[in-house]
């Protein structure tokens, strides 16, 4: 998506946050989340919806801020199965993961 639809009833903060979960899921800021500047040119938003819709990613652990760094994408956590037998390597594989 990269432009926000600004006819559609729903909120452009919306909007921009969910393609940044789909980007994100696709691993795309692999490397570096864009700077609020960056969001701003890309979605043609303002400066406090590209915030806003990165805050919430934030609230939902998605992505970590910090102030004067910036952005930056939280690495997945590993879950393993508790009680019955089961495979570190096949735990690792299921994140997406390559040994």
């Amino acid at each position: 998506m990269r432009e926000v639809d600004r006819s559609s009833p729903v909120p452009l903060w919306s909007q921009v946050l969910e393609d940044l979960r789909v980007r994100l899921g696709e691993g795309e800021f692999a490397e570096r989340f864009p700077t609020d500047l960056e969001l701003m040119d890309t979605y043609g938003v303002s400066r406090h919806t590209a915030r806003d819709a990165v805050r919430r990613l934030a609230d939902e652990g998605l992505v970590d801020r910090e102030r004067g760094r910036g952005t930056f994408v939280r690495a997945r956590a590993i879950e393993q199965p508790l009680g019955a037998l089961y495979s570190l390597f096949q735990s690792i594989e299921a994140e997406g993961y390559e040994q």
